[in-house]
């Protein structure tokens, strides 16, 4: 293996570069490899009667009237450029470089001192991928001298390897790092990096660290939960030309490679920014491990980096932030583990209202509480608490659809913003929603029987009609869950998911015909004042067609006008499975969507 090295300077001139020639023949026939100043490129290429022709090239600032230390390596076909220690480029002409070797320019001026020809020993071994890290451009320095020290990784976190590599990481980030067992020519785009939920992830710059082999990409914005999937070819490779020995066992490997050149290098992580205590979904579980460390610093015996959610060194409220803000959030195909429960001292029960509504000749919006309730009416300490909801029913998250929810509108539980984090997560509306308490408070929330937890906002479109589900999911971490203290213990509780039906007018009681009971019910309750909109005591109608809480006469005369109606609404199809470990619902049946059209009612 020959290795042919020089110390090179360019001059201005009209091309502005200095050139290495190998494998000269005559002077039509002859290749070179070099730096072409004036237009910021290493080149590697040929000359062949009288056409210069470049092979590869890679773009980046190259100044004038600077000395660089180009090192030639030829090995059979293959010729790698070396400048300053750094690879930058690696070309296989085929067949065997033996012609002779020399100094040149084209068109240019250039300085040329310490040329050297040397025969190193045959490079026989291909390079390694030996770590990957991960890190925020906003991390500390602080907060990145702490992983250094902790054995976490030197110029960000090192990606656990063998059984725990899939563990997730509690932080945003937007730079990852490859570190090989060797100088290797590697390049911004030899990377592919793909997220489940959104495919091809965009990089926006690239470095390379001559002094610990170190490639870093830098992403266009944070990743911050997704199953990350990174992909290095065999276009990396070492001075003597080899390609990046690369298969990865995920799961078992702990640095790259079967012993034999080639093959791609596939690696998984997995982002789950505030994901505290790791386990893949962010939960008020993951608020007892911060509330624990507010206030620790770097330095500090009892400081972990996994609260340290924006990496400042400081386990502080902008923490806190970022844990509000993913409330919710489940890795993606990730299986949540269920919960610990423990039993509560009074049998507790999660529930809501159950609602008749006419179907409204416009788009109408609503909400539902949903409630905490005790057997014997007592308090219930909860340190924090979440709800996720599922919407149930006919053509649900279209004909009616869930919106968001937060705060309960009567005797809330817990005030939004705090510790309620009323925004809850969005990811999965219009069909479910997560609402959750992010509690950092050294007390526990005292739950008063009867006291709302949160409220589920809805929408109900003119073509809606059915029995829809506020279905309350349970029974995983990313479920609903009433956390008993800061350690991970869960409450445990029973639930009586609430429905809303929406009928044809006329029908009180939900069965979707109009007859005699629903003719009671306006007779039974006839002048009495009930609650706004109470179908079942009758509330059909009121001035301008609109329900005002008084049953009379224009009550009285839907009833009347839409008498014997009868509809059949269609079935609801069944629901995924959520998270893969639970189904319920009906299957899909094939039914006729009613038609009906609302009578004209004199008031």
């Amino acid at each position: 293996m020959t290795q042919f090295s020089a110390l090179v300077s360019g001059r201005d001139a009209p091309l502005d570069n200095a050139l290495l020639v190998f494998d000269y023949v005559d002077t039509s026939n002859f290749k070179f490899a070099g730096g072409y100043f004036g237009q910021d490129e290493w080149r590697i290429g040929r000359y062949s009667n009288g056409t210069w022709l470049v092979d590869d090239a890679i773009t980046e600032p190259i100044g004038l009237d600077v000395a660089y230390e180009l090192d030639l390596v030829l090995q059979d076909g293959r010729v790698t450029l070396v400048v300053d220690g750094a690879i930058k480029l690696s070309h296989d002409f085929g067949g065997v470089l033996d012609g002779e070797l020399g100094l040149g320019t084209n068109q240019a001026k250039a300085v040329f001192d310490d040329v050297r020809v040397n025969e190193i020993a045959r490079d026989l071994v291909a390079p390694q991928v030996t770590e990957v890290l991960v890190s925020g451009s906003a991390w500390s320095a602080s907060f990145m001298d702490h992983l250094g020290a902790a054995g976490l990784g030197d110029g960000g976190y090192r990606v656990s390897v063998g059984a725990n590599q899939m563990t997730p990481l509690p932080w945003m980030i937007d730079k990852v790092t490859a570190r090989f067992s060797e100088p290797v020519a590697v390049r911004s785009g030899d990377l592919q990096i793909s997220g489940a939920r959104g495919g091809s992830i965009a990089v926006t710059d690239f470095e390379w660290d001559d002094v610990t082999s170190a490639a870093t990409w830098t992403l266009g914005a944070p990743v911050a939960s997704d199953r990350v999937e990174l992909r290095l070819g065999s276009s990396v490779r070492d001075v003597a030309g080899y390609a990046l020995d690369g298969e990865w066992t995920e799961g078992a490997s702990t640095v790259s490679g079967n012993g034999i050149a080639g093959g791609d290098f596939v690696f998984g992580l997995r982002p789950a920014a505030a994901d505290v205590d790791r386990d893949g979904v962010v939960t008020v579980f993951d608020v007892g491990p911060l509330r624990d460390a507010l206030g620790i610093s770097t330095g500090d015996g009892s400081y972990t980096a996994a609260a340290d959610l924006d990496g400042s060194g400081t386990v502080d409220a902008t923490d806190a932030g970022v844990l509000r803000a993913q409330m919710g959030r489940v890795l993606s195909s990730h299986v949540p583990p269920s919960l610990v429960m423990q039993a509560p001292q009074v049998a507790i029960t999660i529930t809501g209202e159950d609602r008749i509504v006419t179907a409204p000749g416009a788009t109408t919006a609503g909400s539902i509480d949903l409630v905490l309730q005790t057997a014997d009416g007592s308090t219930v300490d909860v340190m924090d608490y979440a709800l996720r909801v599922r919407l149930v029913g006919p053509n649900a998250g279209v004909d009616v659809r869930l919106t968001g929810g937060g705060q309960a509108g009567a005797s809330p539980a817990a005030t939004a913003p705090d510790p309620l984090n009323d925004a809850g997560s969005a990811d999965l509306l219009p069909l479910e929603h997560y609402v959750s308490t992010v509690n950092l408070g050294p007390s526990a929330l005292h739950v008063a029987d009867g006291a709302g937890l949160v409220r589920i906002d809805y929408e109900i479109d003119p073509a809606a009609l059915g029995t829809y589900r506020f279905e309350i999911l349970d029974g995983a971490v990313d479920g609903t869950a009433l956390s008993s203290d800061g350690s991970g213990a869960a409450w445990s509780f029973g639930i009586l998911s609430p429905t809303v039906t929406v009928t044809i007018p006329g029908d009180t009681d939900g069965d979707f015909t109009v007859g005699v009971a629903d003719l009671n019910a306006v007779l039974a309750n006839f002048t009495q004042q009930v609650d706004l909109g109470d179908l079942g005591r009758g509330d059909l109608s009121g001035p301008q067609g609109v329900p005002d809480g008084l049953v009379g006469s224009s009550d009285l005369q839907v009833v009347l006008a839409t008498f014997t109606n009868q509809v059949t609404p269609r079935a609801a199809a069944a629901p995924r499975a959520w998270h893969g470990w639970q189904k319920t619902g009906s299957a899909p049946v094939s039914a006729p969507i009613p038609t009906w059209t609302p009578p004209e009612i004199e008031v």
